[in-house]
C-alpha cells in the first residue's frame, strides 16, 4: 500500500463523517429572527402541539373509560375551551385592554398581574 493510496483511504473515511444541514448554525443567528413568524406558521404550530397529544391520547381513553363517558368528558372539555376563548376576547376587548395596547394573553397577564 503505497502513500497515495492511504490518502485515498482517509478521503473516504471522511466522506462518512455526517455533515449538518445548511441552515443548522448553532453558534450562529437562526435563518430567521425571533418572534417574526407568519400567521399560517403560528396557527400550524398551535395546531399540532395541541391537537397532537390529544389525538393520540383519545384512542386510549375511550378504551379505558368507555365510549359514553370519554364523549361526555370530551364535549365537557369543548365547552370549557369555548368558554374560556370567550372571556379571553372579552377581556381583550375591554376599554381598559385597549387603553393600554394589551394585544394577546402575555401583554393581559403581565398588565393585570404584574411582571414577576
Amino acid at each position: 500500500m503505497g502513500p497515495h493510496e492511504e490518502d485515498t483511504a482517509a478521503a473516504d473515511d471522511d466522506d462518512l463523517v455526517p455533515t449538518r444541514p445548511p441552515s443548522f448554525r448553532p453558534d450562529g443567528p437562526p435563518d430567521r429572527p425571533p418572534g417574526t413568524g407568519t400567521l399560517p406558521s403560528s396557527t400550524v404550530n398551535l395546531c399540532s402541539a395541541t391537537l397532537g397529544a390529544g389525538v393520540l391520547s383519545l384512542p386510549y381513553a375511550c378504551r379505558t373509560g368507555g365510549l359514553l363517558p370519554a364523549l361526555c368528558l370530551l364535549l365537557l372539555s369543548a365547552a370549557v375551551t369555548s368558554v374560556s376563548v370567550d372571556v379571553l376576547v372579552a377581556c381583550l376587548t375591554h376599554p381598559v385592554s385597549v387603553r393600554h395596547g394589551w394585544v394577546g394573553y402575555e401583554d393581559l397577564v403581565s398588565g393585570l398581574g404584574g411582571r414577576g
